[in-house]
Parts: C-alpha cells; structure tokens; sequence
C-alpha cells in the first residue's frame, strides 16, 4: 500500500495490488539523506513518488516507476530533492 518514508533509506516497493504512492519526508528535516526507491513486481501498477510541502524532485511535482527493477535514487538538498 502507501507509504510515507520516515527512517529507510531503501523502498522496494511491490505493486502488485495496485498503485503506490511513496510520500517522502520533508527535505528540510533530512538535508542529504540519500533514498533509493526500487519498483520490484512485474504488474503494470506503478510506484508513485511524491514528495511533501510543494517540494519537487529535479522541477517535477512527482516521479512514476512502472517497470519493473527500475529505480531513483534521491537526494535532498534541504529544500528539494535530486535525482542522484
């Protein structure tokens, strides 16, 4: 199901059941902090990331995964978030 990241530093997310949306933690809170997000089923279902507060990740409001093993690996500056 949906997520919130709080403390992980890796999100293999199974969407198998339907879509995920994976809700990242304010970049302000966690300056630097390096998440990976990895879609591992092979279902047409997608893994959503959003990230929080009108923050984006490299100008964009969200990221979709859709295939599976494809990944992002974030890193937030403390006031958005990059791909790495």
């Amino acid at each position: 199901g949906n997520t919130t990241v709080t403390n992980e530093s890796t999100i293999l997310a199974d969407a198998t059941a339907g879509n995920i949306i994976v809700t990242l933690p304010s970049s302000f809170v966690v300056t630097t902090k390096i998440i990976t997000i990895k879609k591992v089923d092979a279902s047409v279902n997608t893994v959503t990331i959003t990230p929080q507060g009108g923050e984006f990740i490299d100008g964009a409001a969200t990221k979709v995964i859709s295939t599976q093993y494809d990944y992002y690996q974030i890193q937030s500056d403390g006031i958005n978030w990059y791909i790495v």
